[in-house]
């Protein structure tokens, strides 16, 4: 699984990127464009899953449960500074992926014409993927609810109409080895210039959302057709980057106590430790509206089951792959 983050495509350019000296100024901006990017985009990110082609699968003893795999996307016109400063061609791609596994389940309410969903797919701590230079290293952890009520049980071409809400989370993060060739050069640090040695380059992102949507299905013999909407809400929307790395001043290993009189003197606050420099920015409330559908087809109790949804806010899309036994 990948991801999340965002940038199996930098590992492809990994090869061609050549260290470089970087002002601190011109370093904090840049990294400051994308957390506050990808912070807006956090809450339309966090919705795959949990997109089953029946508005409602009917009260208990139905259920269903299943695995699923997908993408979300991350415009990069809004990263472009990052990328451009780090000298990864941002006009090589327009999007970056932001891939996404899990396992969901949904069983039927009891009584009222409701049925719950629930999603969960993380990453053991520690998970890395081998390439030429190095561990690519990845945290990801991503759930999420929902509950839906029917409110029109359809027949013939009448379809079936439910709306419903939900919670979801995900916490994502993901470090490049060797990405910069070398050590680092960061000037004007204070009135400092400071080496990051041979520096891992880091992301990381955060989001709580709240979901309300409105889905409608027909169902004809073996396939089942959907279209919906929803409207997401971001109660957390966090993230960052920056190079982690040794610090040297000089000929000697920078000291947090160092840092702070730096500080002292300059009168600036530094986004710098012993162990690295990074930014995060947190959007306050963020909010997406999006459109959803697809298509899904029955053998016996087995579902296979395609997603696909669009982002009205800002043109990002995602889709999705579920495969799953329901009855």
């Amino acid at each position: 699984m990948k991801k999340i983050l965002l940038l199996c495509i930098l590992t492809l350019l990994a090869l061609n990127v050549s260290a470089q000296n970087y002002s601190y100024t011109e370093f904090k901006n840049a990294f400051e464009d994308f957390s506050e990017t990808l912070a807006a985009a956090l809450p339309f990110n966090s919705l795959i899953g949990l997109n089953w082609s029946d508005a409602y699968i009917g009260n208990f003893p139905h259920f269903g449960a299943g695995l699923t795999v997908g993408l979300t996307t991350i415009p990069v016109a809004g990263l472009k500074s990052t990328l451009d400063t780090l000298n990864l061609g941002s006009d090589q791609f327009e999007i970056l992926p932001v891939p996404a596994a899990m396992a969901e389940g949904r069983i039927g309410g009891f009584v009222l014409p409701f049925d719950i969903g629930v999603k969960f797919g993380m990453l053991p701590p520690g998970f890395s993927i081998p390439v030429q230079n190095g561990n690519i290293n990845i945290d990801y952890l991503i759930t999420g609810f929902d509950v839906r009520f029917a409110v029109l049980k359809g027949m013939l071409l009448i379809p079936t109409i439910s709306i419903g809400g939900g919670l979801n989370y995900l916490n994502a993060g993901i470090s490049i080895p060797g990405i910069l060739n070398g050590d680092v050069n960061l000037t004007e640090v204070g009135g400092q210039d400071l080496v990051l040695k041979d520096p891992d380059i880091a992301f990381g992102w955060e989001t709580l959302t709240i979901d309300a949507k409105a889905q409608a299905s027909w169902s004809l013999l073996i396939l089942n057709a959907y279209l919906g909407a929803g409207a997401t809400y971001g109660l957390i929307a966090k993230a960052g980057g920056g190079m982690e790395s040794e610090i040297y001043l000089g000929a000697n290993k920078i000291t947090n106590e160092e840092i702070a009189a730096i500080e002292a003197i300059t009168g600036q606050v530094l986004d710098i430790n012993a162990d690295g420099i990074k930014y995060m920015a947190s959007i306050s409330a963020p909010f997406s509206m999006r459109v959803f559908g697809g298509l899904s087809f029955t053998l016996l109790i087995l579902k296979l089951d395609l997603s696909a949804m669009y982002n009205v806010m800002d043109s990002s899309f995602g889709a999705g792959l579920n495969i799953r036994i329901q009855l």
